[in-house]
Order: structure tokens, then sequence, then C-alpha cells
């Protein structure tokens, strides 16, 4: 049976989840190995494993790491964690604020009792502002620190675009009213920004879309609610297909730079028969008649005396 006696020294700042090259990620273990018989042990490449437990007795191991160590009367020392990098990144993770336990075993044998509890060094203690308190006085970096009085203080202009992931921004995290339209560049927002339907009536300002943000073109008929314009005019100006003996043609009315031609449907009705019309085709003094599309109009003296429409077919637009 073996004895055991020794010291654990916990490096004054251990890092956990924030380790930089500037904090070792090993922890420095002293101690002294005695046999069953008191005589100190001695002898080279022995087989020490080490393992971290949460609890006193039984309970779950944390980190464990095997070791080779040389002993001169009985005295050994190691650096936990320092097999590996991992290893040590496991080391660290171990210790999360709870208490915990270092158990030894010599090569294959039983593992020796009691296990030895881990203390911290007077430094040490105050590492675990940097690990999980709410402010550390002096931080420069901090685990999971909320607020560290260096480190609170953002200067200005000192987060730049290039230092935010993309999707990192998310409404979530915009406060209501913080994009204001000074915080907007010229053209940023794009049509290709704006979420269809995105734009509604409560979101734009009384007289905020004026003709000069209209462009032309852009309101046409599917553009209008349903009696948008007579609500604003008072009245309906036009109303198609909605007379006595009317279908629901689409009758359409259009300049030729010369006459003002009517369309029904598909079918050219040709000009209407307006005073200029007439009087740039008959001199006065004339009596004649014409056609305009089905119709046959007389003129005397370049006046419409009479118009005939028996010709056209009855039920049209």
């Amino acid at each position: 049976m073996r004895a055991i006696g020794a010291a654990i020294l916990l490096l004054p700042v251990l890092a956990l989840g924030q380790v930089t090259v500037a904090v070792p990620q090993t922890i420095g273990y002293q101690g002294r190995l005695l046999q069953a018989g008191g005589a100190p042990e001695n002898g080279a490449n022995v087989q020490l494993t080490f393992t971290i437990y949460d609890t006193e007795t039984a309970g779950s191991a944390k980190w464990s790491e095997t070791q080779t160590v040389n002993f001169t009367n009985g005295f050994y020392a190691v650096f936990l964690g320092s097999t590996s990098i991992p290893s040590g990144q496991a080391l660290l993770a171990a210790f999360d604020g709870h208490d915990r336990w270092l158990e030894l075993r010599v090569g294959s044998g039983t593992p020796l009792i009691p296990r030895q509890r881990i203390a911290s060094v007077a430094y040490a203690m105050s590492a675990t502002n940097a690990l999980h308190a709410a402010s550390a006085d002096s931080a420069t970096t901090a685990g999971h620190a909320v607020t560290a009085d260096l480190a609170s203080a953002v200067a200005d202009g000192a987060v730049t675009a290039g230092k935010i992931a993309d999707g990192a921004v998310t409404a979530g995290k915009i406060a209501d009213g913080a994009v204001t339209a000074g915080k907007i560049a010229d053209g940023a927002v794009t049509l290709a920004k704006i979420a269809d339907s995105a734009v509604t009536a409560a979101k734009i300002a009384d007289g905020a879309v004026t003709l000069a943000k209209i462009a032309a073109g852009a309101v046409g008929g599917s553009q209008l609610a349903g009696g948008a314009a007579a609500a604003n005019l008072g009245f309906n100006p036009v109303q198609q297909g909605t007379g006595i003996g009317q279908s629901g043609n689409a009758v359409k009315l259009g300049w030729n730079n010369s006459d003002l031609l009517l369309t029904v449907d598909a079918t050219n009705i040709g000009p209407l028969a307006t005073k200029s019309y007439v009087d740039a085709k008959f001199s006065p003094g004339l009596t004649t008649s014409f056609m305009a599309g089905c119709t046959i109009i007389s003129v005397v003296n370049g006046l419409i005396v009479s118009v005939d429409t028996s010709q056209c077919s009855s039920g049209g637009g």
C-alpha cells in the first residue's frame, strides 16, 4: 500500500472558454509518494493516472490523464494537462466554479484514497470574476462577464460593418425606434430590401407621396382601390357599361394627333364627328352627308343637321 502527500499549484488565471496564448492550459502539481512501509518511492518511468472528480467519493470524472513520472526520494512534480492541447483545454473546462477532488492511481493498481480536494491559491480565487462575474474591475476579456469596468465602454466608430457577422443584427436586437431616418443612407433602402406588403398605409406619412415621387404610368387602374378615384372627386366621371341596354364592353378613346378615335372591344368605330373634324372636311355653304363608322351625318354650312344611326346594330356598348 502506498501513501501520498501532495500540493496542487493553481496558476493565477484559468480562463474558461476564452483561452489565449498568454494563459497556460496546465496546472502545476507536486507530491511525494511513500510505500506501505513508509519508505519513499524511487524509480523512473512510473505510470501515474490523475483523475478529477466532482465529489469526494464516487461521483463523475470530469477529467483524466496518465503521465510517466520519475521519483526522487518519493518526490515528483508534473504539469497536469501537459500531455496534449485537448487535454489541457478539457482540464480548464473541468473548473467551472464547483468543488473538485483529485484521485491518483499508480500503474494499474487501486486508486489511492482519500481523494484530495483542490483548492485555489490567493489570486486564483479572484479569477472567478473573469469567468462568471457580472462585472470585472480590470478585465480586458472575460469568458462570461456581463460588464467589465474597462471593457464596458465601446469607442465611437469601433464597431464597423466589417466586424459584424452577416445576419448577426436581427430585428429582435434592434430597439423600437432605434433606426431613424438620419441613420439610413440615401438610396440604402431599395425595392429588393422591402418585403412584399411591408409598406402599409399606416407607415406612410400624410403628404409623403408627392407627384415627383410617382413614376410616369406607375398608377393605373389596377393600382387604385375600387371607388378610390370617385371618393376623391365626389362622383364617378365615367361609368362603363352601366347604361340602359348596354353590356360590359371595353370602350376606348384615343387621339392620333388629328382625330379622336373610338374603339369598342376589338371593333374600330373610327373618328368621332367633332366640330373640328367636320370643319376640316367640309367647306361652308355645302350640304353633304358622310359616314362616321355606322352613322350617317348630314351637314349644311358646316353644321350637323341630322344623325342617322339606323345602320348601326342595336345593343352595342
